[in-house]
């Protein structure tokens, strides 16, 4: 089923006042021009509803779960996940007039999510003594510990998982991207290993349906036509990201006062960033710990 997308203002409204059957009018052009500009006022207070972050047919993240009801692993990754997010209105041409019908063409809203966990000493302890817990083989955990250093070639190397969710109007894919690190000295780093999981895309079309409204105020009938030329692209990927710890002067990238940006650039073109400031993350855990 298409996915039909409009300024969530707009659509309410338009709800509210729908009439089944009727049977079209010829509007004058003075009442054309006169209903031109009360729908633009319409559009323009939905619109901006959307660009306070009213949901449309972008895809949805889940309800964020309050701090007190995650377990301490949860919210030891919350604590070091950041994220990158990009929202913009794309479309919105002007309202014209034809043959006595109302021709909409309404914005919708392109939406670009990246989260990133850098997994630290304490994130990886917590994770391994979470497998630990979990295990139901009778496994010891020093061996899961041997096997969790080995998979992930700790702590020579270590690790940020990369999740991305993607509402564009061109498929979007991670692997393509030029992605690293740069630490607070301006030094960057490229991973020494990266691996992909297959990027799912899904293609829909945003606008593709004629509506039937009345209007209760002025009494008017008219037909909204839904522009069917819109698709756009709902795309998910996630990425495992290897670097050194060490760099060739043997700095730890992930000491104590470090502070690291993971850069996404297309081309010469920075697509986003999203930045890690050690000792900040661990003084808040410290306080959160000693509450």
């Amino acid at each position: 089923m298409a996915c039909v997308c409009q300024p969530v203002g707009m659509r309410r409204y338009l709800d509210t006042v729908h009439r089944e059957d009727f049977t079209a009018t010829t509007l004058r052009r003075s009442e054309v021009s006169a209903m031109r500009r009360f729908i633009w006022l319409i559009v323009g207070v939905a619109t901006l509803a959307g660009s306070l972050g009213t949901p449309g047919c972008a895809p949805r993240r889940a309800a964020k779960v309050p701090e007190q009801d995650l377990t301490p692993f949860e919210q030891l990754m919350r604590a070091w996940t950041k994220e990158y997010q990009f929202r913009r209105m794309v479309g919105g041409d002007d309202l014209v007039s034809e043959q006595s019908a109302i021709i909409e063409r309404p914005t919708h809203e392109e939406r670009l999510l990246i989260e990133a966990t850098l997994f630290a000493d304490t994130l990886v302890r917590a994770d391994v003594a979470r497998l630990c817990e979990e295990d139901t083989t009778n496994t010891q955990c020093d061996t899961i510990a041997s096997r969790y250093d080995g998979q992930h070639n700790w702590p020579e190397q270590f690790r940020i998982e990369v999740y991305v969710l993607a509402t564009l109007s061109e498929p979007f894919q991670l692997e393509p991207l030029t992605i690293y690190l740069s630490d607070e000295d301006g030094i960057d780093y490229e991973p020494r290993r990266r691996v992909f999981s297959s990027p799912v895309t899904e293609e829909r079309t945003y606008l593709d349906r004629e509506v039937k409204r009345y209007d209760p105020y002025t009494s008017w009938e008219y037909r909204v036509y839904r522009y069917s030329h819109g698709y756009e692209y709902q795309s998910t990927g996630h990425a495992t990201l290897y670097f050194d710890r060490t760099n060739i002067i043997g700095k730890d990238l992930l000491g104590p006062d470090a502070r690291l940006t993971l850069l996404f650039r297309q081309s010469r073109t920075e697509l986003a960033r999203i930045t890690w400031d050690i000792s900040k993350i661990q003084s808040a855990l410290k306080q959160k710990a000693s509450l």
